[in-house]
Formats: C-alpha cells, sequence, structure tokens
C-alpha cells in the first residue's frame, strides 16, 4: 500500500500511481510505448547506435522518442519485473510545469520528425489531437479549455485532481502550443 502524500504533491503522486505505474502484464502488451529511460537496461552497442536525441534539452518525452526510435529499428523491449520506487515527487506546481514543458517538448519532437504518422499514432495524445484537428469540435474544445484553464490549474495546483480533467488540460496544452511551435 503505497502512502498518499499531502495534497500538495497530489497530483504528480496521483498522475504517477494510475498512469504512468504499470504492471509487468501491461508493459509487455505495448512493449515499446510503455518505456520510460529512468528504468531499463540496454546493450551498449544499441545505446550507441540510437543516443538519446541531443535536441531535446528540456524535460518532457526524451523517452517517448527514444521508444519510438527503438520501434523503428525493429527492436522490441523486453520488459522486466523491476519497479521504480519514487521517493521524493514534486509539489503540484512543479509538476503542472514540467507537463507543460512535456507537451511542448512533445511538439518539437513531433517538428523534428516531420510529423511522421507513425509517432503520432503511437503517442495517445497525438493522435486524439490528429484526429480531431479537422472537426468541428476543435474550436469548441479549444474554447473550453482556454475558458476553464485558470480554473483547472487552480484545482490541480491545491491538489484536487481528476485524471480526466487533466488529461483534458494537457490536450488544451497541446493545442494552445501546437501551431506557435511547428512554425
Amino acid at each position: 500500500m503505497t502512502n498518499i502524500p499531502l495534497k500538495e504533491k497530489m497530483l504528480s503522486w496521483k498522475y504517477g500511481t494510475k498512469k504512468e505505474s504499470k504492471s509487468l502484464e501491461e508493459r509487455i502488451l505495448s512493449a515499446n510505448k510503455s518505456f520510460m529511460t529512468n528504468n531499463f537496461l540496454i546493450k551498449k552497442s544499441t545505446f550507441n547506435e540510437i543516443k538519446l536525441d541531443e535536441r531535446i534539452v528540456k524535460y518532457g518525452h526524451e523517452d517517448t522518442l527514444f521508444g519510438f526510435e527503438l520501434k523503428k529499428r525493429g527492436i522490441t523491449i523486453e520488459h522486466i519485473q523491476n519497479p521504480v520506487l519514487n521517493g521524493d515527487i514534486e509539489n503540484n506546481i512543479e509538476f503542472l510545469k514540467k507537463t507543460k514543458n512535456g507537451i511542448i517538448n512533445l511538439i518539437y519532437i513531433l517538428k523534428y520528425l516531420k510529423n511522421d504518422k507513425d509517432f503520432i499514432n503511437d503517442v495517445t495524445i497525438l493522435k486524439f489531437h490528429n484526429k480531431i484537428i479537422s472537426s468541428k469540435l476543435y474550436g469548441l474544445i479549444y474554447m473550453c479549455f482556454i475558458l476553464n484553464k485558470p480554473l483547472l490549474k487552480f484545482l490541480f495546483s491545491i491538489g484536487i485532481v481528476n485524471l480526466r480533467l487533466f488529461n483534458f488540460y494537457k490536450l488544451g496544452l497541446l493545442m494552445q502550443n501546437y501551431k506557435r511551435c511547428l512554425t
């Protein structure tokens, strides 16, 4: 049983325990998609061939790109039972900043990859964004985000966390920064 943290660290904790911490069985089902660089073993020759992309200098999605590059080369990740133990987790404000940086990094990665369709289909938020970008819902979703962003940010910052709303928040950040970052 994991100890529930104080409210000021609830966002990072809840996201980590509900979205990022996956069982061995879940990770095996989508091996390359579940890849995270904080806990892996790789042959030195393979790592030297692929490397972490040095254009990514800020926080977020460097592991997404690395997992995608492995998949493109036909290298399947073999997951083992080796849980990551998180000692100190970020407070809500810091986690919100890292989330925004991660979304912006994801957009830049998409730009580096020249809107690679396989990459878009591998990343759930990009796949959903791509699906709605040409629909009439796009403007409505974006407007809902803009109107509710201050409230959502406030709720998340004080530890009131709903992960569906957090996914909506991340989609809104993607929508808000997409065109600016791609030009």
